[in-house]
C-alpha cells in the first residue's frame, strides 16, 4: 500500500507514528492515519458508534 492519501481522502502510512494527522489543507482540520494500528481501531470505533446511534434512533 502506498503512503499518503488515497482517492477516498484516507491517510495511511504505517511508518508515521501519529494516529491523528493534519489534512492536506490544514484549514480543513485533522484525519486519522488508517495505516497505524490504533488508527484503524479508532476508525472502526467511530463506525460502530454511528451504527449504535442509528439503531437507537430508528430501532
Amino acid at each position: 500500500m502506498s503512503k499518503g492519501y488515497d482517492l477516498l481522502g484516507l491517510y495511511h502510512d504505517a511508518d508515521d507514528p501519529r494516529v491523528i494527522v493534519p489534512k492536506r489543507v490544514k484549514a480543513l482540520g485533522w484525519t486519522i492515519n488508517v495505516g497505524h494500528q490504533r488508527g484503524r481501531l479508532a476508525l472502526a470505533s467511530v463506525g460502530v458508534a454511528i451504527l449504535i446511534a442509528a439503531a437507537l434512533q430508528y430501532g
